[in-house]
C-alpha cells in the first residue's frame, strides 16, 4: 500500500489532497488545520462514496468496501444464494443514499422484528428476535446476520442504532450529530460555584509568606472532595448543578489556591541566582560572598560541635526549628469540618547535637502565639 495515492475528491468543492497512506507530516497537519471546515465537508462526501479520506484530526481513515460473505457454516446457506454481483450493487445502492437518515430506512425496511419462537436460557432479558433480509429482483431473501452487516460494509452497532430509532412509521428520527446547540452556562450557577470555592478557610504558606500571594486551602482537600461537596449542597437546595469540568476552571482560572504548603529550602538569593534567564552577571559577587558565608558557618559549626563533644556537658551545640502548623481535627469524615477554623497546633523542637538528645515543646494558638517570647521561653527552659 504505500506509495498508493489516497487523494480525496469532492464535485461541490473540486478539491483534492493527495497523501501516501501511512503517518502523516507535521507540515501536512499544519496545511490541514487551516482548512478544518473543507476537511469536514470533504470527509462527509468521502463516507458516502466509500473512499478513502483524511479526517479533521488529520488521520488517514480507510474506506468502507464490501466484505466477505457468511463462512460456509451458516445454517441457511446465504453465500450460495446471492451471487457476489448483486452483493456489490446491494453495497453501492446503500451508500448513494444521500443521507444518515435514508440509509437507517434502508436498514428499517429490510429487517423484521418479532417475537422470539423459544428461550434456552433462564430468565432471558431478550424477548424478541431481529429478521434480515437482502432486496432483490424477485422480492427480498431472508439471510443471516452476517452476511446483513458484511454486504452493507457495517458494524452490528450500526444495526443496533437504527433499530433504537426506529418509530411506529418505520421511519428513522432526525440525524442530530452536529445540531445540538451549545448551552452556556448560567451566571447564577457560576456565581453558586465561586460562594462555594470561597466558603473554605485559607492559610498562608509557612515559608513563602514574603514572596506569593498564593493562598492554601487544608492539604487533605483537592478539587474532587470540594465538587463531591458542592452537589451534595445543590441538591439539598434543589438548585441546578455545575459540571465538574467547570467547577475546576473556576477554581484554577479565577483563584491562586492550592492544597499544600510549599517548602523552601534555598534562600531568596539562592533561589534568584538559580532561576533561569536571571542576570547571574551582576549576582556573581553577592552570590560568591552569601556561599562563602554558608561554609564558613558549616565550619564554624563543625568547631563548636567538636569544642561541646569535649566539653563533657559545658557547652551545648543544639539544632532548632518550628514545625509547620498542625491542624486540629483532621477527621475525613465529616465533610462539614472543611468549612471551619480548625484548631492550629504548634510544635517546636530541640535537638542536642551532642548527646543526641531531642525535646518538642508544644502548644495550640489558645495559649500562645509563634513570636520571638514563645522561641525564647523555650530556649531559656
Amino acid at each position: 500500500m504505500e506509495g498508493t495515492d489516497t487523494g480525496i475528491y469532492s464535485n461541490d468543492l473540486n478539491v483534492h489532497i493527495s497523501q501516501p497512506l501511512g503517518k502523516i507530516s507535521n507540515v501536512f497537519q499544519a496545511e490541514l488545520a487551516g482548512i478544518t471546515l473543507s476537511v469536514r465537508i470533504i470527509v462527509m462526501h468521502s463516507v458516502k462514496n466509500t473512499k478513502t479520506y483524511v479526517s479533521s484530526r488529520g488521520k488517514f481513515v480507510p474506506g468502507t468496501s464490501l466484505k466477505d460473505p457468511c463462512p460456509a457454516t451458516c445454517r441457511r446457506k446465504c453465500w450460495e444464494k446471492i451471487p457476489e454481483q448483486e452483493r456489490l450493487i446491494i453495497f453501492q445502492n446503500y451508500y448513494h443514499l444521500d443521507s444518515y437518515e435514508r440509509q437507517r430506512d434502508f436498514i428499517h425496511s429490510n429487517t423484521e422484528k418479532c417475537k422470539k419462537k423459544c428461550t434456552t436460557t433462564q430468565n432471558s432479558k431478550r424477548d424478541s428476535t431481529i429478521l434480515f433480509f437482502l432486496p432483490r429482483n424477485d422480492g427480498k431473501l431472508q439471510v443471516c446476520k452476517k452476511m446483513f452487516i458484511r454486504t452493507l460494509g457495517i458494524r452490528k452497532g450500526v444495526v443496533d442504532i437504527a433499530m433504537k430509532k426506529r418509530t411506529e412509521g418505520n421511519v428513522s428520527s432526525c440525524d442530530r450529530r452536529g445540531k445540538h446547540v451549545k448551552k452556556a452556562t448560567s451566571g447564577e450557577v457560576l456565581q453558586a460555584i465561586r460562594n462555594h470555592i470561597e466558603k473554605f478557610p485559607v492559610m498562608s504558606s509557612h515559608y513563602c509568606r514574603e514572596n506569593t500571594q498564593r493562598k492554601y486551602l487544608y492539604p487533605d482537600l483537592n478539587i474532587t472532595i470540594m465538587y463531591e461537596m458542592y452537589k451534595k449542597e445543590c441538591q439539598d437546595r434543589n438548585t441546578e448543578i455545575g459540571s465538574g469540568a467547570m467547577y475546576r476552571n473556576v477554581f484554577c482560572e479565577e483563584y491562586n489556591l492550592g492544597f499544600f504548603r510549599p517548602r523552601k529550602d534555598q534562600c531568596r538569593l539562592c533561589m534568584t541566582y538559580n532561576t533561569p534567564g536571571s542576570d547571574q552577571n551582576s549576582l556573581e559577587a553577592d552570590y560568591q560572598a552569601h556561599m562563602a558565608a554558608k561554609n564558613k558557618a558549616r565550619q564554624e559549626k563543625i568547631c563548636v560541635k567538636e569544642n561541646a563533644t569535649r566539653s563533657e556537658g559545658k557547652i551545648l551545640c543544639c539544632n532548632f526549628d518550628l514545625q509547620p502548623v498542625l491542624l486540629v481535627s483532621s477527621d475525613k469524615s465529616n465533610n462539614a469540618l472543611f468549612y471551619l477554623q480548625r484548631l492550629k497546633t504548634y510544635n517546636f523542637t530541640i535537638y542536642n547535637t551532642v548527646s543526641h538528645q531531642g525535646d518538642c515543646f508544644m502548644w495550640s494558638e489558645v495559649e500562645g502565639k509563634r513570636g520571638s517570647c514563645e522561641i525564647a521561653t523555650f530556649l531559656y527552659y
